[in-house]
């Protein structure tokens, strides 16, 4: 931990003085998505995002996808899985600039990888308002 501090401070440090940053792929980091995930709002049903006057974004899905460290840990818990997929759908939120979302559906389904052994793809409509 002490390591990683001084590495940010001397980062910091360099940074301020070298006009050198940090570029993602993603136009959000860690700590945005965060707080913009917190910020959504979840719309129930289509009658509340009219009510709203939300302007539609598009459609958004989230994929969740355990593999065997969760078979030896105890199987699966369906609520973890459609969390993790509802999770990922948010962040796809926040990548298009909206703040509201409406969950249309979960579902499992098989996957071709070998590594999933439990996939379930949620998918909804991204909404700014």
């Amino acid at each position: 931990m002490t390591r990683l501090l001084i590495l940010l401070i001397t980062f910091a440090t360099l940074s301020a003085c070298g006009n050198i940053g940090i570029r993602l792929n993603s136009p959000y980091n860690l700590f945005t998505y965060e707080f913009e995930k917190q910020r959504l709002q979840e719309f129930i049903s289509e009658q509340q995002v009219i009510e709203s006057g939300a302007y539609y974004l598009g459609e958004v899905e989230g994929l969740s996808c355990l593999g065997e460290r969760s078979v030896q840990s105890g199987g699966y818990n369906p609520t973890e899985v459609n969390s993790i997929a509802i999770e990922q759908l948010k962040l796809e939120v926040v990548n298009r600039g909206g703040n509201g979302y409406w969950v249309e559906s979960c579902k499992d389904f098989t996957s071709d990888d070998q590594n999933c052994d439990v996939a379930t793809v949620c998918k909804g409509k991204a909404y700014s308002y």
